[in-house]
C-alpha cells in the first residue's frame, strides 16, 4: 500500500473512532476503563481530560501511559503527565506522541489549575502541536484547554470542559476539533463511583459514555464502561500499592477491534515534617 493511501484510510479511521492532536486524550487506562468518563477525575491525567482535577492534588505525581490502537504495532500513543500542587495552585505538564513512521502528532501542554473554595476549582491548558506528515511537511499550532469541577452535593460532581474554542487551523483547509464535555460522578460508598459523560464535538453527533469503578478488594479496582459515537465497550482493573498505582485497560470497537492502555502513577509522598 502507498504511503499516501495509507495516511488517508488512517486519519479517516482515527477522525471517526478517536478525536486526536488538539482534543482531550484518555485520562490514562483508568479512563479508558470507564469509556473516557473522566471530567471529574481529580488526579495527575486529570491533565488530559479537565486541568481542574489538578487543583485537587496533595502530593506531586508523575504519570506515563502506552497504548497500541486496534492492536496495530504501527499505530501507538505515548504520554507522561506530572503535576505539582503549591499553595498558589498547581501546574502540570502533558508531553504526548501518536502516530508511525508517515504520520506523527507531538503534544506539549502547560496547565494551571486553582481551587476558588473547598469544592470548587477551575483549570486551563496551553498546547504546542505538531504534526508530521511524511512528503508533506510539519505544521504548528497552539491551541487552549480548560474546564471546572464543582461538588453539587455530598459525593455528587460535576464536571466540565472545553477544547479549542476557536478555530485553529494545523495544516491547510484542515482545523482543530472543537470538543465539549460535561459530566457527573457519584461515590456511592468507598468501593462503588459511577460516572456517566456527554461529549460533543461540534462536528459529530453527541457521545453519552457511563463508567463503573469497583473497588473489590484493598489492593485491587476493576472498571467497565460502555459509550455511543461510535459504540464501544470497555474494561479494566486497577492496583493500588501505596505511592505507586497502575491501570490496565482495554477498549472494543465494533469495526476494529481492540485496543489496549497501560498507565502508571506515583506519587511522592511528602514527609512527615513537611506534613506537619
Amino acid at each position: 500500500m502507498k504511503p499516501i493511501l495509507f495516511i488517508i484510510i488512517f486519519i479517516s479511521i482515527t477522525f471517526i473512532t478517536f478525536a486526536q492532536n488538539g482534543s482531550s486524550s484518555i485520562s490514562g487506562a483508568k479512563g479508558a476503563a470507564m469509556a473516557n468518563t473522566s471530567t471529574t477525575f481529580q488526579d495527575v491525567f486529570s491533565i488530559t481530560s479537565n486541568q481542574a482535577g489538578i487543583a485537587f492534588l496533595e502530593n506531586t505525581s508523575v504519570g506515563l501511559l502506552a497504548e497500541q490502537r486496534f492492536l496495530n504495532t504501527d499505530i501507538q500513543q505515548f504520554g507522561a503527565v506530572a503535576g505539582l500542587p503549591t499553595r498558589f495552585g498547581s501546574f502540570g505538564l502533558l508531553i504526548q506522541t501518536f502516530g508511525f513512521e508517515v504520520y506523527k502528532e507531538q503534544k506539549i501542554g502547560l496547565a494551571y489549575a486553582r481551587k476558588l473554595s473547598k469544592k470548587f476549582a477551575i483549570g486551563v491548558q496551553f498546547n504546542y502541536l505538531n504534526t508530521r506528515i511524511s512528503e508533506y511537511g510539519n505544521f504548528n499550532a497552539i491551541s487552549f484547554e480548560g474546564g471546572l469541577q464543582a461538588e453539587i452535593i455530598e459525593n455528587l460532581w460535576l464536571g466540565a470542559a472545553i477544547s479549542n474554542p476557536f478555530r485553529i487551523e494545523i495544516a491547510p483547509d484542515e482545523y482543530l476539533p472543537t470538543q465539549f464535555n460535561i459530566g457527573l460522578s457519584y461515590r456511592f460508598s468507598n468501593k462503588v463511583l459511577i460516572a456517566t459523560e456527554a461529549q460533543k464535538d461540534f462536528e459529530y453527533p453527541t457521545s453519552i459514555r457511563v463508567g463503573l469503578d469497583y473497588h473489590i478488594i484493598e489492593p485491587l479496582s476493576i472498571r467497565l464502561g460502555v459509550g455511543t459515537e461510535p459504540i464501544q465497550n470497555s474494561f479494566g482493573i486497577g492496583i493500588h500499592l501505596k505511592q505507586l498505582t497502575l491501570d490496565f485497560a482495554a477498549r472494543y470497537h465494533q469495526t476494529l477491534g481492540f485496543t489496549p492502555t497501560f498507565s502508571m502513577i506515583y506519587e511522592f509522598k511528602k514527609s512527615d515534617s513537611k506534613q506537619k
